[in-house]
């Protein structure tokens, strides 16, 4: 228990400075390529390895603290992490045993659901659109830095896949 309690808080404390790193420009003034989702990339790799210390209530705070700094519309960012996640965290069973690269395109694949999803919320909402060139770089940029987040992760953080254990519904919330 208290094992979990702490990957929850390392992922609450690492998802918030992955926001951090995103808001803080690294050239001001100069144009320079858009900064990639961290935190998206972060929760991704942490559903895939510790689905229980990933309840889907910090997933969703972390989003909308992100949307908050980052001064994008509030809640279509947070909407998106978590069913992105969700669908991840579906599929776990399946992508436990495959190789990186796969899990990677997985990944890939569903951030560029994930783009569209924000530019329809947007357009729904009647919100400012981003050029689609601005959002395919930011997608793209965004999954490029998934194998970093990875290395990160599996490396520093010593996140790996669990090979035993369930995953109850109490857990998933939070609660458990």
């Amino acid at each position: 228990m208290t094992r979990r309690l702490t990957r929850i808080l390392m992922l609450a404390l690492t998802g918030f400075a992955s926001i951090l790193i995103v808001a803080v420009p690294v050239q001001p003034g100069a144009t320079q390529w858009p900064m990639p989702d961290l935190l998206l990339m972060l929760c991704c790799y942490w559903v895939l390895r510790r689905p229980d210390c990933a309840p889907i209530l910090v997933l969703f705070a972390l989003g909308l603290i992100a949307d908050m700094i980052l001064m994008r519309p509030i809640g279509i960012g947070a909407l998106t992490l978590v069913l992105i996640t969700e669908l991840l965290r579906a599929q776990i069973r399946t992508l436990r045993d495959t190789a990186f690269p796969l899990e990677w395109l997985t990944v890939a694949m569903l951030v560029g659901i994930g783009m569209l999803l924000q530019m329809a919320l947007l357009w729904i909402s009647l919100g400012t659109l981003p050029m689609p060139v601005e959002m395919a770089q930011y997608a793209g940029i965004t999954i490029l830095s998934y194998p970093a987040v990875a290395l990160f992760c599996g490396g520093i953080l010593g996140l790996r896949h669990r090979t035993s254990g369930k995953i109850s519904y109490s857990n998933y919330l939070g609660e458990g």
